[in-house]
């Protein structure tokens, strides 16, 4: 039993370094990703290597550390009180679908489902409200070496 509880201590212990050593590479972009939001409040980046290289390259130090060939990007956003949040979009697939944010795709279009989405919300106020990017991250891709330390970290306990 004692050696069993060891074990999982240290494959968890495993992970979370891991873990923290990937999230240590994330650089938030904010200011430049607000600046490319069109006169209507809405977004569309395609983020290829080019794009993720000039946003990484806007970080100074910080952006360094990422590869601009690995890199990855996802957009928390909000439009008053309703937030919503893109899908990882990686710098490497160059079929990838670029990221579009529109009020559409965060905004309920009925009271009844404003409700249910989050019923101290202002609808009104978010239907004319400006979007605001709460976490745009830039981060590197993990590698797939990272990912089986942790299948197997998790596998073991």
């Amino acid at each position: 039993m004692i050696l069993g509880t060891g074990g999982i201590i240290v494959s968890l212990a495993s992970v979370g370094i891991l873990f923290l050593r990937t999230e240590k590479l994330n650089v938030d972009t904010r200011s430049q990703i607000q600046s490319m939001v069109d006169a209507n409040q809405e977004l569309t980046l395609h983020f290829d290597r080019a794009e993720a290289s000039q946003l990484l390259a806007s970080q100074g130090p910080a952006g360094r550390q990422i590869d601009s060939n690995r890199a990855s990007l996802a957009i928390i956003y909000s439009y008053g009180d309703f937030t919503a949040a893109t899908s990882f979009v990686r710098s490497d697939e160059p079929a990838a679908a670029p990221i579009r944010i529109t009020r559409a795709s965060c905004v309920p279009g009925s009271k009844v489902e404003s409700f249910f989405k989050n019923p101290f919300a202002n609808l009104q106020a978010a239907q004319t409200a400006p979007l605001k990017l709460r976490k745009p991250w830039s981060a590197l891709c993990p590698l797939l070496v990272t990912g089986g330390w942790s299948l197997c970290a998790f596998t073991s306990s």
